[in-house]
Order: structure tokens, then C-alpha cells, then sequence
């Protein structure tokens, strides 16, 4: 009786390579959004508003001036933002809103 357990019928090698089909099509379908959150920063754009999430790694600590300004293909500022920031040693992200001054239509 233990043997009749153990042994190997046409069913059960198909619903096995199956199971193992699903699995690996499934790791292969995940892996490529496992990296996303590694991706270079992100930016969205609602209402006027331009949100920024960018990531850095600073060598050191330290403070300074940051000033980003969002220009038009024609190089005319259609925002910006200017103030101190203090950044800590490591990696970190990022997050900055920008009112626009004036809106733009997004292609």
C-alpha cells in the first residue's frame, strides 16, 4: 500500500510540471516590478501642481540652497522654488510640490 502512494501516474506528472509552469511564470510576470521602487524619481503633474519625488545619496551632512524651476520648451519659468534644505548623510528621497504659474498641457 505505501508504494502505490509513492508511485508516479501521468496525472500527477502533469499537474506537477503545471504547478511548476505557474510558478516560474509567475517569478518571470513579478521581476520586472521589483526594481521599480529603485527607479531614478518620479514626477506627476494635477491641478496646476507638480509633485517630485527624487532620490539622492549624500556623501556627508550639510546644508545648502536648493532651487529647482520647471521651464517650457521655450525656456520661459513656468515655476519654481527656492529654500534652504538640510540633507543627512546616506540615501533618502526627495518630495517637493510646485505650484505652476501658469498651466501646460500635458502630450
Amino acid at each position: 500500500m505505501e508504494l502505490s502512494l509513492w508511485k508516479k501516474t501521468p496525472v500527477r506528472i502533469c499537474c506537477g510540471f503545471i504547478v511548476a509552469l505557474l510558478v516560474l511564470s509567475a517569478a518571470l510576470l513579478v521581476q520586472p516590478f521589483l526594481g521599480a521602487n529603485v527607479a531614478p524619481g518620479a514626477a506627476t503633474y494635477s491641478r496646476g501642481i507638480l509633485r517630485l519625488a527624487l532620490p539622492y545619496h549624500a556623501d556627508h551632512h550639510g546644508t545648502g540652497q536648493l532651487t529647482v524651476e520647471v521651464l517650457d520648451p521655450e525656456d520661459h519659468v513656468l515655476g519654481r522654488i527656492e529654500k534652504s534644505v538640510e540633507v543627512m548623510e546616506g540615501s533618502s528621497l526627495w518630495r517637493e510640490q510646485i505650484k505652476l504659474d501658469k498651466p501646460f498641457s500635458v502630450p
